[in-house]
């Protein structure tokens, strides 16, 4: 799916990522973390890439494993940030590589794509 960078996109597309892995056999832990996760990833894309920008949110299963990619049209690659415990954000990338099995940044010409996998079966 593919969107304009605002973040009013992001509730559909944590229903649509969601849904695919519905459909894929997801347990209901899976779920949950590819839902925050995903929400994660896309408000990050969205926050960090230029503000008329598009964010393209894409799904794979890939054997016992679900893969959600989130492309930008910035090259910053993500960074782990430590957050206080008041700080508002700062938490996206840390959550995704605590909760996901595997993840990573594959660049483009003046893209990014962030993705990450989550067991089909938590």
């Amino acid at each position: 799916m593919r969107f304009t960078a605002d973040t009013t996109h992001v509730p559909r597309s944590r229903r649509w990522v969601v849904g695919c892995a519905q459909r894929a056999g997801a347990s209901a832990e899976t779920l949950r973390v590819i839902a925050l996760l995903t929400t994660e990833a896309v408000t990050n894309a969205i926050r960090h890439g230029p503000a008329d920008g598009e964010v393209e949110v894409s799904f794979t299963r890939r054997r016992d494993a679900l893969r959600v990619t989130v492309r930008d049209q910035s090259p910053a690659a993500p960074v782990i940030r430590g957050a206080g415990p008041g700080s508002p954000d700062g938490r996206g990338v840390m959550l995704i590589d605590h909760l996901s099995t595997r993840w990573g940044v594959d660049h483009g010409p003046g893209t990014k794509a962030v993705w990450f996998e989550v067991p089909l079966q938590a």
